[in-house]
């Protein structure tokens, strides 16, 4: 899955500068098989919404739509804090929900698979009680520490 997923997103020249441990191939085996499986895929991140935040769930909506052409799945970004008006112009930015705007509408909670981005789901805000009972992944460029359960971890 891992040789899969890059190649389908370009990047398999990654794996000869970066190769990766077992355990982390393990990991993102995991989470091509989770995001494989999917219906309805709910992303959030950090209280407060910065570039690195905002810019992971693009990004990461950008592989979802990517490894899914062929199957395309719903996807919802939830945020405690709408984006910053200095990040609007990145695409799809306007499909980040702040909660505010999200529990004014009362949309569907048929989520069933979680991915929190940029630290982990106690990070999240009020969008961390849609996690409950829900297999999350977390996904980081940092080596957070979390007491939390996720179905896949990649740091």
């Amino acid at each position: 899955m891992t040789k899969e997923l890059l190649t389908k997103t370009h990047s398999m020249a990654v794996l000869d500068r970066f190769p990766l441990n077992d355990e982390f191939r393990r990991q993102a085996d995991r989470f091509g098989e989770l995001l494989q499986s999917a219906k309805h895929i709910l992303i959030s991140s950090t209280v407060t919404s910065d570039g690195d935040s905002v810019g992971a769930q693009l990004g990461i909506l950008n592989l979802i739509n990517c490894m899914r052409r062929s199957s395309p799945v719903r996807v919802t970004i939830i945020n405690e804090s709408p984006v910053p008006h200095r990040y609007a112009f990145l695409e799809n930015a306007n499909l980040v929900i702040s909660w505010s705007d999200w529990t004014s509408k009362k949309q569907a909670t048929d989520f069933d698979l979680g991915i929190v981005l940029d630290g982990g789901t106690e990070r999240t805000g009020s969008p961390r009680e849609l996690f409950e009972n829900l297999p999350t992944v977390l996904v980081d460029h940092h080596a957070v520490g979390s007491s939390l359960v996720y179905a896949s971890k990649l740091l």
